[in-house]
């Protein structure tokens, strides 16, 4: 009966884990979502479902949350996996897998910084929680720095699905005629969806497609 009741919450923590996971990418493959600032990059929403994890934890030792920690990362590295065919996971994969080393090896940085469990706990959440509020506000200091870099009547090669590239196209389309270029993308025609985002947004940026 205690393994039957242990295997109910191992899948309902599970069941959470990628339902933040999911809210914080909010992948709904709409070209809108290209320019949509609420979405995260991959590794912020990886550190965000982790610090989830943090909060809803019973652990009592910092060994005991690490392999909650652990056991949430290989949770939403095989949902990736099985969500998204190998040849459109791209950088993606990577980007989520690297988020979750880097809180992983953070906490227990902290823990050899506070001994304490509860006050390192507390840190990680109030560290977590900062560092996640600047990865994200990053994304308009980037657009705004490189943006000057785009002169007028230049030509832009871009390739892939990136918002970061599509806030600082947006923000230099505000004071500036471009063209943009974009590489199709094979095999799952990344640039073309790009195009497309860019032909519907009211920046009317000409772009082309390059096969």
């Amino acid at each position: 009966i205690k393994g039957c009741g242990l295997e109910r919450r191992k899948m309902g923590d599970e069941d959470i884990v990628l339902q933040d996971l999911r809210g914080f990418l909010q992948r709904d493959g709409g070209p809108s979502s290209l320019f949509d600032k609420t979405v995260m990059a991959t590794p912020v929403a990886a550190i965000k479902a982790l610090l989830g994890v943090v909060q809803r934890s019973t652990a009592t030792t910092m060994m005991g949350l690490q392999d909650e920690l652990k056991q949430a990362r290989d949770i939403m590295i095989e949902d990736f996996k099985t969500r998204y065919p190998s040849n459109s996971r791209g950088g993606s994969l990577i980007a989520l897998s690297s988020g979750c080393d880097l809180f992983l090896k953070y906490v227990t940085r902290s823990f050899l910084e506070l001994p304490d469990f509860e006050a390192c706990r507390q840190e990680v959440l109030e560290r977590g929680e900062r560092f996640a509020g600047i990865s994200v506000a990053a994304r308009d200091r980037i657009a705004q720095v490189a943006a000057d870099f785009i002169q007028e009547g230049m030509t832009v090669l871009t390739h892939g699905w990136s918002r970061t590239v599509a806030s600082v196209l947006l923000e230099a389309a505000k004071v500036k005629h471009f063209d943009i270029i974009v590489l199709e993308g094979r095999p799952d025609a990344t640039g073309a969806k790009v195009a497309q985002a860019y032909a519907s947004h009211e920046s009317k940026i000409p772009t082309k497609v390059v096969l």
